[in-house]
């Protein structure tokens, strides 16, 4: 189940001019200072300290246009024949594959297919599936990995 809210805002209602008013002062409380506190106070240089008070907040607002997405599925029986060759028929799978390899560039193709995959088994033998790398984490059959902590 997807749920989704819509903000809509028209573009009229950006960037307007802010109008600032001239009002009276006013306190909303009266902090009086302490003077205990201020015997307790230590100066500090700021060039060495962090002095920021407040996280960091970021506030990010777009308006996207929505995209619809579908699943589907698809049985895959057989490679990726082209359409004037029924799957099912071996003699014209022999021949389609004769005239393919008869071609002058198939060669040059098929010497930069095995350059990526011989990369690629290379990449996967070098790596010890079976070892146990994290001393601190027990392996656990049906949830992965777990911290013992």
């Amino acid at each position: 189940m997807r749920s989704t809210y819509v903000y809509v805002k028209t573009r009229a209602s950006y960037g307007k001019q802010c109008i600032f008013n001239m009002k009276e002062t006013y306190f909303d409380e009266v902090i009086l200072p302490n003077s205990l506190l201020n015997e307790q106070f230590v100066f500090q240089n700021s060039c060495h300290k962090k002095i920021q008070i407040s996280k960091k907040v970021a506030h990010h607002e777009i308006q996207t246009i929505g995209k619809s997405f579908r699943s589907i599925g698809i049985h895959h029986f057989e490679g990726g024949w082209p359409k004037e060759i029924d799957p099912m028929d071996e003699e014209a799978k022999a021949r389609y594959r004769r005239r393919v390899e008869k071609e002058e560039n198939w060669y040059s193709k098929l010497s930069n297919l095995f350059k990526v995959i011989e990369n690629a088994i290379l990449q996967n033998n070098s790596t010890n599936i079976y070892g146990h790398y994290f001393k601190d984490v027990l392996p656990s059959a049906s949830k992965g990995f777990q911290s013992p902590m």
